[in-house]
């Protein structure tokens, strides 16, 4: 019996610490929208939102990296059951005030304020099964020495998540994904039907300019998918863009802040077929070549 309490708290250890270790690899890749959706809640102002989101990217990893690892896991499950509260009580604050639209929990796949409790009063129910069944075991001493080596990685990973090449893991532009309920006004053609190359492009974006005359390419190549954008921010704006730039395609506009789930920099491009992502590309812009290459090969 006591080897089965034994399994049971150490599995509720490692589950914790596998959910804490996600949501970490999910929000070190962009902390700058983890930020936005931390000040969202109005409970923090705009000025401490960064430094929160890194200091809470960072707690949540090594947290989680301890009751993986089994190091000092009482306290560590303790501590993680304390900010699980705290989560709790600012998304009930926000909430009641209006402010919760999404939670930040696990990057961009968040839920809303109803799930978030949920979800967090049952990690707290697995975290007090974990304090309650787990016993020392002196051989997870050993554990201290990974638990070093993975440390400084932890601390370092919302400094350099943001530079690699992860936005198809942590953005929902990715082959396969369905992006045709995409919210975006002034779109004069459809990009839930048929094949289409479409760009996310904004304002002080380089890349976003250079990469104009490829898509200019392929909007005027013979046979070639339709060619549209949706450009990040006000109307005015899109229309500034475009009196200025004189795009051959179809530029509709989004709130920044809407967009913002779709991308951690801009431009991004997708070749979409039927609204389902064929391909994408993050900040670089491909070659007309390539994206008339990448579209699905009709039988026949």
């Amino acid at each position: 019996m006591p080897r089965i309490g034994s399994a049971v708290g150490w599995a509720c250890a490692f589950a914790l610490g596998m959910v804490f270790l996600v949501s970490t690899l999910l929000k070190a890749p962009d902390p700058a929208f983890f930020a936005e959706q931390v000040t969202s809640y109005k409970i923090l102002p705009e000025s401490l939102g960064l430094p929160s989101a890194y200091l809470l990217i960072i707690a949540e990893g090594v947290l989680a990296v301890a009751m993986i690892l089994l190091v000092l896991p009482r306290l560590a499950i303790s501590l993680t059951m304390f900010m699980l509260v705290v989560f709790m009580a600012a998304t009930a604050w926000a909430w009641a005030h209006g402010n919760a639209e999404s939670c930040g929990c696990f990057g961009r796949s968040s839920s809303g304020p109803m799930g978030v409790i949920v979800k967090d009063t049952l990690f707290l129910i697995v975290g007090a099964l974990a304090l309650k069944f787990l016993h020392w075991n002196p051989k997870w001493k050993k554990n201290r020495i990974v638990f070093g080596l993975l440390l400084p990685i932890m601390i370092s990973l919302p400094f350099w998540m943001p530079k690699a090449p992860v936005d198809r893991f942590v953005t929902p532009v990715r082959p396969g994904a369905d992006l045709s309920k995409i919210a975006a006004d002034g779109m004069k053609v459809p990009i839930s039907k048929g094949s289409v190359y479409l760009a996310l492009l904004g304002n002080e974006c380089e890349g976003c300019v250079a990469g104009l005359p490829s898509m200019n390419e392929v909007a005027t190549t013979k046979g070639g998918p339709t060619v549209a954008a949706i450009f990040a921010g006000s109307n005015r704006a899109r229309r500034a863009f475009a009196l200025e730039h004189v795009p051959s395609f179809v530029v509709g506009y989004s709130p920044e802040k809407v967009l913002r789930q779709y991308y951690r920099r801009l431009p991004v491009y997708i070749l979409l077929e039927d609204g389902i992502v064929q391909a994408s590309w993050y900040g670089e812009t491909p070659s007309a070549a390539e994206v008339l290459e990448s579209r699905p090969k009709v039988a026949g």
